[in-house]
């Protein structure tokens, strides 16, 4: 069985270079990574605008999430969770974190498939809460502030851990909601394709 996760990145990081284009020409000053690529390197994590611009992306994640919770009708719900997985999607290749099957090690395990068959406890707050909450504690890595004198090396092994853990969350916050793992990727790739043919318009 192919890695449905792969074809998710791949098809996010054909988006994200056309976003890209899209955002350097409504706001120059957008951060760019220092080895020219779209992923992040030491330097950049250890950056204060490297920083910043972490903290952007995964506000994005964030925002998305204020909306899924308050639409009413579960198909915009839906709608909203493929936004979120657009978003963290975008941030796990910019930060380059990878999610690894916990069993196997190849390029074929379907790794969505073990975690969304994977049971989850509900445990003592709302699933959405915990991803939230995971992503701050990897944002909480970056100690690079504007207000801050002293520059100070970024955690990497805590902030991928932390970002890790959110995917987990992530998938717990789906089984939440009752998505199944299908129904989340038909929306992720239907809107994925709306998302290029408004690239492709110009909205």
């Amino acid at each position: 069985m192919s890695d449905r996760l792969s074809k998710c990145f791949t098809r996010q990081l054909e988006l994200l270079n056309k976003f890209h284009v899209i955002e350097l020409a409504n706001l120059p000053d957008t951060y760019q990574p220092s080895s020219g690529s779209y992923s992040f390197n030491e330097a950049d994590f250890n950056s204060y605008a490297g920083q910043r611009r972490l903290r952007e992306l995964a506000w994005r994640v964030v925002e998305e999430v204020g909306e899924m919770i308050d639409a009413e009708r579960s198909a915009d719900r839906l709608k909203e969770v493929a936004d979120i997985f657009h978003f963290l999607l975008e941030f796990f290749l910019i930060a380059e974190v990878t999610i690894p099957h916990p069993l196997i090690d190849d390029d074929e395990s379907d790794r969505l498939q073990y975690w969304f068959s994977y049971p989850t406890g509900s445990g003592f707050i709302s699933p959405w809460l915990r991803f939230v909450a995971e992503i701050s504690l990897a944002i909480n890595e970056l100690k690079n502030r504007g207000w801050k004198q002293t520059p100070r090396v970024t955690n990497l092994t805590q902030f991928k851990f932390h970002a890790r853990r959110s995917f987990h969350a992530f998938v717990s916050a789906c089984q939440s909601e009752s998505i199944t793992l299908e129904a989340l990727l038909n929306a992720y790739f239907g809107k994925a394709d709306e998302n290029a043919q408004r690239i492709q318009d110009g909205v």
